[in-house]
């Protein structure tokens, strides 16, 4: 799959024309505010015109959802710099480079489904905020989402 600069479309979406936007069986799509003007956008086949109004709100949700996908993988020690694996790779480093061993990398759509299956009691509720779950569980979960 190709990076997504998550940066560019969040500021593409923040320089748009507030929504949310309506397609209008003529093809054109409006805001739903009503204003003086062109359209938003104008297309001559209506569901292409209904994509284009459903991005305005569904954009910012899923930019969203990508930033809570986004966590980081290391030992604990390493994500929160008490380790000196920076000195040990590079003699240079300062004494607060980050670890070279933690990589901050987004979730798999298999591996958020298996978290959050995980997140769920047996009768579909989600889990109470006095419930645990066993970080070596979610280890477990994540590492047969990855292999899948």
């Amino acid at each position: 799959m190709t990076d997504i600069d998550l940066d560019r479309i969040e500021a593409l979406t923040n320089a748009a024309t507030d929504g949310p936007w309506v397609a209008h069986p003529d093809g054109l799509v409006w805001t739903e505010q009503p204003r003086i003007g062109d359209p938003v956008s104008g297309s001559t086949e209506i569901a292409d015109a209904e994509f284009i109004a459903v991005t305005r709100t569904a954009v910012p949700v899923l930019l969203v959802i990508a930033e809570a996908a986004r966590y980081v993988v290391g030992d604990r020690r390493c994500v929160e710099g008490d380790c000196d694996h920076a000195g040990e790779v590079d003699d240079n480093a300062a004494d607060d480079a980050p670890c070279p061993l933690v990589e901050t990398r987004y979730a798999t759509a298999a591996e958020l489904l298996a978290v959050i299956s995980l997140l769920m009691s047996t009768d579909g509720d989600e889990l109470g905020d006095d419930e645990e779950i066993p970080v070596g569980e979610i280890r477990r979960v994540l590492a047969e989402a990855v292999t899948r």
